[in-house]
């Protein structure tokens, strides 16, 4: 369960301006509630249900190449 620390006002400034350092902070806080989303399964459009195939750590890979190609 997620604690109850929220990121300052200032920290999201900083992440939503770019700054990698404020980024990372923000993902470390929500890092729990990230992990518990990756595993929950899904149902399509198609109403079929699947389960999750991206875990958690090749999400953390996508965002961090995302980062450095801006």
């Amino acid at each position: 369960m997620m604690n109850n620390t929220r990121p300052s006002f200032y920290l999201i400034s900083s992440a939503v301006d770019g700054n990698v350092n404020s980024i990372e902070k923000i993902l470390a806080l929500y890092d729990p509630y990230i992990s518990k989303c990756c595993l929950r399964p899904f149902i399509n459009r198609s109403t079929s249900f699947r389960s999750r195939k991206n875990s958690l750590e090749e999400i953390k890979k996508k965002l961090k190449e995302n980062m450095n190609d801006e």
